[in-house]
């Protein structure tokens, strides 16, 4: 399948190299991040459409064979207690101990279908867009040019965004959390009145640790967002680009959170089109993040 969108070749495209930007610094130009993001989207917004499909298409049948794989556990477990014609405290036993197998089972198997397909997949997008701005071509087969060429990197780089986004953040405020909790099975000692307003501070301060923790991970999470481009056009390290990318947008956080925000309104806009806008919408992001990198690294050196 091979959808084509012409459009006019851009000038010669003679990229920054991430030291440049680092010393030289950038201009985030708001508004002209939008209105690319648009005119992208319209340039090829049916090749997007087949890119969702075939992650819709997977999806589908993900999500069938981990209904089949509990439905399955399930009625074996049940054919063992009918068989046996009473349900015995083993038998209750083994099925419990299956179905949370099949539940870790399933876990797994998400997880290793998200880092392994579904985000390399969509950081085709990039390769796609950088070819279609190039060459005037958009061409549906570089959606698959990043796991050609990047696959094993992509899926470390996005190990380690989630291990440090989302691992080590939310194990800070768990960790947080069980000190509170140890704190209230230890404090017996105090009276009725005294425990109260204890628990009302130990509450407050765990709700503080839990916000605290998802600041940490918003901060990283906006931080890391040029890793994926920035992998695959400037550097063969994957540590490299990870943190490059933190350096770059730190300096200006604030507006790539503005910028990301107004994105994910548009991007749950499509949620009301009976939720078949989402297929496209759903696109914004990696547009959006393409349209920075391409400004910062690209238009930027032209002038």
């Amino acid at each position: 399948m091979e959808v084509l969108d012409q459009l006019e070749p851009s000038s010669p495209r003679t990229a920054r190299t991430i030291e440049d930007v680092l010393s030289n610094g950038y201009e985030f130009r708001f508004s002209n991040y939008l209105n690319r993001m648009f005119n992208l989207f319209g340039k090829t917004w049916a090749n997007l459409l087949g890119h969702s499909g075939i992650l819709f298409g997977t999806y589908v049948v993900v999500y069938l064979g981990l209904v089949f794989l509990l439905l399955g556990n399930v009625f074996l477990n049940m054919g063992r207690q009918s068989s046996q014609g009473e349900v015995s405290p083993e038998v209750a036993a083994d099925f419990a101990s299956g179905m949370l197998t099949s539940m870790f089972l399933m876990a797994a198997i998400v997880l290793l279908w998200m880092v392994c397909w579904v985000l390399p997949f969509r950081a085709g997008i990039y390769t796609h867009l950088n070819h279609g701005v190039t060459t005037g071509i958009f061409e549906f087969n570089k959606f698959f040019q990043a796991i050609k060429t990047k696959w094993v990197k992509l899926i470390g780089l996005i190990l380690l965004s989630f291990l440090i986004t989302y691992g080590l953040t939310m194990g800070f405020a768990l960790y947080m959390m069980q000190g509170i909790v140890n704190d209230l099975q230890n404090a017996d000692f105090l009276s009725d009145q005294e425990m109260f307003m204890q628990q009302q501070q130990w509450l407050f301060n765990g709700m503080g640790w839990i916000f605290f923790g998802y600041l940490i991970m918003a901060y990283f999470a906006v931080a890391s967002s040029l890793a994926v481009p920035l992998l695959l056009f400037q550097t063969d390290s994957v540590m490299h680009a990870f943190t490059s990318s933190l350096k770059i947008v730190t300096r200006k956080w604030f507006h790539f959170l503005a910028l990301y925000i107004i994105v994910y309104l548009l991007t749950i806009a499509g949620v009301l089109a009976c939720g078949v806008g989402m297929l496209l919408t759903i696109q914004f992001f990696p547009l959006i993040i393409f349209a920075i990198y391409e400004d910062i690294f690209i238009h930027q050196n032209q002038q």
